[in-house]
């Protein structure tokens, strides 16, 4: 547009107006416009202070939040799965992960868990020392945990029983008992030989544990078949209940086990296993009900070991390799007082000191020794002083190695085979004793297999003073009472029973 063009343009605008017609129009127009549409006094309202906003926006982005959280919480959980003692993620794993687990769980499968756990702390370390990174404050954490897991399957396990689930409570044990057993036997097989020594305390620690949970299956088999209410159908039954569990536990790993050499550690405990099953069928057979209770018992809780090995074997960073030109060589003996809880002799040192590739450990393994296992458990009557009393026990051998027996009466006294002993091999030992005066005393008796192992309980003689007393007595039982209030700890509890 040129400048002398916009000059013409707005002096013909100037002179351009509406008639009167045309401005009448437009304001009927306008005044209709207005009518049809009336101005209201309403304010527009603020976006943000909208229901709508309250009801759809703000949770919308509370979810997004909460999404990011769990998301992102969810991933350091998953990640730290996998953690091992001395890394970052470690203590998520076990003080935050593993607890919210447990809180949703019943007392029963919050123990059973617990046994998980203890398993885990053991293979942790089992880790670490297959790759060379114990550390005094890795072995030191261990202990602290697996000292905290025991408090709590004893506690469990104390609450299960009271609420009349004695059978529950003794499971849980067994399964404790087998699984510290195997995982004990990996982690001895792996350690380098410069950290033997140092590790000590923590096996000892696992081995106290071990001793708790075989104290207290020891006490339920025997609660079991001194109790003379129980008919002889019943104990049949459970007899064969277990059998069951036993056919059901071997079948799982029996296709393994069949593929392994005959003299790896696997094959000769599951060869074990067979032996005290066949035992306890024939002492079935023979009416022998109270002995099977406890052969099957045993050969439950040893076909547990089983699985536990061959399940860790599948683990990628440890390999259970057996040498088959090992000779066994045997643990050394415990010569000091035996202790009262049944004590399984350490396992001596590895048998390849051999260092392990960072990647994975193989466990060359010496030939396994079964220990043996008493099976007959006398009722301890109520005797007076001057009395002669009688006993008899009897053991079984998978493994028929010549045993030996100690056995202390309480007072002072002490027997061995050599003068109770009913044959060679030594699996029957009848013994008498007389006491002088009244009271309880806390007898022990044990049985060797001169190969490092053994097994014992212990029980109480109530010496009476009078006939009347002596009348009026109760059975007594294996001492186990507590205090009132009294939190007694595995090894705590192994210390007072001493």
């Amino acid at each position: 547009m040129t400048h002398k063009f916009a000059q013409f343009f707005f002096k013909l605008l100037q002179g351009t107006c509406l008639t009167d017609a045309e401005r009448a129009a437009i304001r009927a127009d306008f005044i209709a416009h207005m009518r049809a549409r009336p101005y209201t006094q309403t304010r527009a309202e603020n976006p943000l202070q909208t229901i709508a906003f309250f009801l759809f926006k703000k949770p919308a982005a509370i979810t997004l939040c909460l999404s990011l959280v769990v998301f992102g919480a969810g991933s350091v959980a998953y990640a730290s799965n996998n953690s091992l003692p001395g890394e970052a993620l470690y203590t998520i794993k076990v003080n935050v992960v593993e607890e919210v687990k447990s809180a949703f769980l019943s007392k029963e499968k919050k123990a059973r868990f617990e046994v998980e756990r203890t398993a885990r702390r053991i293979q942790e370390a089992t880790k670490l020392a297959s790759e060379n990174r114990l550390t005094p404050e890795t072995l030191k954490l261990m202990e602290t945990h697996l000292e905290e897991h025991a408090q709590t399957i004893s506690k469990l396990t104390e609450t299960i029983n009271a609420e009349g689930n004695a059978e529950i409570s003794a499971d849980i044990h067994t399964e404790l008992q087998a699984t510290l057993a195997a995982n004990k036997e990996i982690f001895t097989a792996v350690i380098p030989e410069e950290s033997i020594e140092e590790t000590q305390t923590l096996i000892a620690a696992i081995e106290t544990i071990e001793d708790a949970a075989k104290l207290e299956t020891t006490e339920a088999v025997i609660a079991l078949v001194q109790n003379e209410d129980i008919p002889k159908y019943d104990l049949q039954k459970i007899s064969e209940e277990t059998r069951v569990l036993i056919e059901e536990e071997t079948a799982a790993v029996r296709q393994m086990v069949e593929t392994a050499p005959e003299t790896s550690s696997i094959a000769r405990k599951f060869a074990a296993v067979q032996k005290i099953t066949e035992e306890g069928e024939r002492r079935l057979k023979e009416g022998a009900v109270r002995e099977s209770v406890a052969l099957f018992q045993e050969a439950k809780i040893r076909a547990k070991e089983v699985s536990v090995l061959v399940e860790t074997s599948k683990e990628p960073q440890i390999k259970i390799q057996a040498d088959e030109n090992e000779p066994q060589t045997a643990p050394p003996q415990i010569t000091n007082a035996p202790r009262e809880t049944i004590a399984k002799i350490p396992i001596g040192q590895p048998a390849s000191a051999e260092m392990p590739s960072p990647t994975q450990a193989k466990i060359e393994q010496p030939l396994p020794n079964t220990p043996p296992k008493i099976i007959s458990y006398p009722s301890v009557p109520v005797g007076a002083p001057q009395s002669e009393i009688p006993f008899t026990w009897e053991a079984f051998d998978p493994e028929n190695d010549t045993l030996r027996w100690e056995i202390w009466w309480g007072d002072g006294e002490r027997r061995e085979n050599q003068e109770v002993c009913e044959s060679s091999s030594c699996p029957r030992v009848s013994a008498s004793h007389t006491f002088t005066d009244p009271g309880l005393y806390t007898a022990r008796v044990r049985v060797y297999d001169g190969k490092g192992e053994s097994d014992g309980y212990s029980f109480i003689i109530d010496i009476r003073a009078t006939a009347e007393e002596q009348t009026s007595a109760q059975e007594p039982v294996a001492p186990s009472e507590r205090r009132e209030g009294e939190s007694i700890t595995p090894i705590r509890e192994r210390e007072r029973r001493r």
